[in-house]
């Protein structure tokens, strides 16, 4: 065993700023090597042909670890963090717990408890970020050694070269034995050792650690030493956001109710002796949480694993087909029970299809919001409020319900009008995941006094990471109008429908028995086949693609053919594919406008004039219609140059004719 290298002591970032001689006194470990040559090789050459491996690791692939350490006889791995984390017992408790939730709740959990159970593997998670180092240690029986450092973490985007990594390499036990006391030492000081047991029962319950936080590791090793020092935590980033953010939210839940620890100049003193105080708090917060968070819906996505789930409940990824088709069935019922109702059927089957794909598709968008953020893309690509708004008793309610119902499989009661605040709208994003927030019939004047601090928050969960908070869905007949700067920022689908109050209750019960029969098939069939898909987008933005992400091309794409497998090749016109333009295009931006205003001009061509060495067409209207012209010209088109008066609605006549595709000749004067 080499001999423990120099421990250098480092003023800490929280210690205010260095005079002169300290920084002058400040020593670094330096590692002095020679270049020797540049090989290309395979992950499996790196690490094939020694028995033993002990690394220190951050943001990883959980099944590229069990792939690696299967590998060995024996693997001791430490899972570090980076981020901006405060130095107390609540951060560390946070740390402690989301690390061993993260790899229990992982696909390969099993695999890697039956190598710990059979003594060949072991794992630990730091409590501090004092180290930021990616080492792994390997030796063989014949005393062949390795020693692999750089960038890369244990993942598969790191070492099968998806992403460019800085990979240094020694063949020898010089260096073998300078980097193994570096980790061994930063184990014993800064890590809590993982017990195969825990990891089964965090599998088997996800609230296990909630309710018996004395199980946490970190709590663990202070019953073990008695006494742990926790040192200030460093600010670096991190790639695995989510994690940063989970901890955030659990640490916020515990610093209120943690008990007052010594101070030893920077650092924290946790004694043995406070272990009971901290459990039983820590208990009755994480139950408490458990209680509060069965009021809000949670459809989450677990991107790691593949995985699909409600509530904590896991929903199926591969349905049966007959219950997918069953689904199918039940949509295009409600789509068909419009026809009987308006001659505006067409335009409300249509509308809602687009209502439908956005609203299947809005589970996605918190995750390919931050990857844009992060990459430079518009947020306007993943659109997080959609509206649907236009005539009363026009099916609206019904339809939202019956695709949370597909979402979910679960009836959930929406939200009111008065819950359409910037208070109450940040508590349920922040408490629901997935399925969106539905406003049920939002009042004109609430949307006005809130949409300016709801709709336009465009950076919302940004700085947080997170990556499955809900989108808003808003139903209204009191909004006349959406206005250009609504339009950018969500997706609006007018509904003209009607639907009598005779009809209405003649069609409820079959309307009621399609929503009773409708299940989270058809739903899951089109998670599943939308994974890779999202998973290929957000890589496409990594790489800085010229071409804009359309997710909702892609996702109305994955409805069609769904669809077509359920129905063949006579699908409903409605039924097709979309793309972005579909939604903020130029042509789709102020279409009810577009109608009125046209239909206005068969009906009363002398009421219009075209003066064209001007470039302008003028409406005059009737004296009454103002407020309902003036909600017109909010819907149409910024590059039209509305102007309104008392009488008269002026446009450029240039773009008129390009965007009514009329040139309202019947009448001209003023040539």
């Amino acid at each position: 065993m080499a001999s423990k290298s120099p421990t250098v002591e480092m003023p800490s970032l929280f210690d205010g700023v260095l005079d002169e001689k300290q920084l002058n006194e400040s020593r670094i470990a330096v590692v002095k090597a020679s270049f020797s040559e540049i090989v290309k090789s395979r992950w499996e050459d790196l690490f094939d042909g020694y028995d033993e491996m002990y690394a220190i690791t951050y943001s990883s692939g959980i099944d590229f670890v069990a792939n690696v350490v299967s590998r060995f006889q024996y693997a001791e791995i430490v899972f570090g963090h980076e981020g901006i984390l405060d130095s107390d017992i609540a951060t560390v408790m946070a740390v402690s717990k989301q690390a061993v939730e993260t790899i229990a709740k992982h696909k390969s959990a099993n695999r890697l408890a039956e190598l710990m159970e059979q003594s060949k593997l072991s794992l630990f998670v730091a409590r501090d970020s004092k180290s930021h180092e990616k080492i792994y240690c390997l030796k063989s029986k014949d005393e062949k050694y390795r020693v692999i450092v750089g960038s890369a973490n244990l993942s598969a985007t790191a070492f099968k070269g998806i992403q460019r990594e800085n990979i240094v390499c020694f063949d020898q036990k010089k260096a073998y034995d300078y980097y193994k006391n570096l980790i061994d030492e930063y184990k014993e000081e800064c890590a809590d050792s993982v017990s195969y047991k825990v990891i089964g029962k965090v599998a088997d319950d996800n609230d296990y650690l909630g309710t018996n936080p004395e199980e946490i590791p970190v709590l663990k090793t202070i019953e073990k030493k008695k006494t742990i020092i926790l040192d200030p935590l460093s600010k670096s980033e991190n790639e695995d956001v989510q994690f940063i953010a989970d901890v955030t939210n659990v640490s916020k839940e515990l610093k209120p109710i943690m008990p007052v620890l010594k101070k030893q100049g920077n650092n924290v003193i946790v004694k043995s002796a406070t272990l009971s105080g901290i459990t039983r708090k820590a208990k009755e917060a994480f139950i408490e949480k458990k209680e509060r968070r069965k009021e809000f819906p949670k459809l989450h996505i677990d991107y790691d694993n593949q995985k699909l789930l409600f509530n904590e409940e896991e929903i199926n990824l591969n349905p049966n087909m007959t219950s997918v088709a069953r689904d199918c069935n039940n949509i295009l019922n409600f789509f068909d029970s419009l026809i009987k109702f308006t001659n505006e059927w067409e335009s409300a089957q249509e509308n809602y299809f687009k209502f439908m794909n956005w609203y299947f598709a809005s589970a996605f968008m918190a995750k390919l919001r931050l990857t844009a953020y992060n990459t430079g893309y518009s947020l306007n690509l993943f659109p997080v409020v959609g509206i649907l708004y236009g005539a009363s008793n026009g099916g609206k309610s019904t339809f939202a319900k019956l695709l949370t119902k597909l979402m979910t499989g679960k009836n959930i009661h929406p939200n009111q009008s008065d819950d359409f605040t910037a208070t109450k709208i940040d508590l349920l994003r922040q408490s629901s995941e997935g399925v969106p927030i539905y406003i049920d019939d939002l009042a004109k004047t609430q949307y006005q006094n809130h949409n300016e601090k709801v709709i336009k928050t465009d950076n919302w969960g940004i700085k947080e990471g997170l990556i499955n908070y809900p989108a808003i869905a808003i139903s209204t007949n009191k909004l006349p109008s959406v206005t250009p700067d609504i339009y950018k920022r969500s997706i609006t689908c007018r509904i003209n429908v009607r639907i009598s109050l005779t009809d209405g209750v003649g069609s409820s019960r079959k309307i009621n028995e399609i929503i009773k029969n409708s299940t989270t098939a058809f739903y899951a069939e089109y998670v599943r086949r939308m994974l890779p898909i999202i998973a290929d987008i957000e890589e496409n933005m990594k790489r800085g693609s010229d071409e804009n992400p359309d997710i909702l091309k892609e996702s109305s794409r994955v409805l069609v053919e769904m669809i077509k497998v359920s129905e063949g090749d006579k699908i409903p016109s409605y039924v097709r594919v979309l793309s972005y333009d579909n939604y903020f295009g130029t042509d789709e931006i102020g279409q009810e406008a577009k109608k009125k205003i046209l239909s206005a001009w068969e009906a009363e061509p002398d009421s219009f004039k075209v003066y064209k060495r001007k470039n302008k067409l003028v409406y005059t209207f009737a004296e009454n219609a103002y407020y309902d012209i003036k909600y017109l010209t909010d819907e149409l088109p910024p590059n039209l140059n509305c102007q309104l008066s008392s009488r008269t609605l002026t446009m450029d006549y240039s773009d008129v004719v390009k965007f009514f595709d009329c040139k309202f000749k019947k009448r001209l004067f003023g040539l």
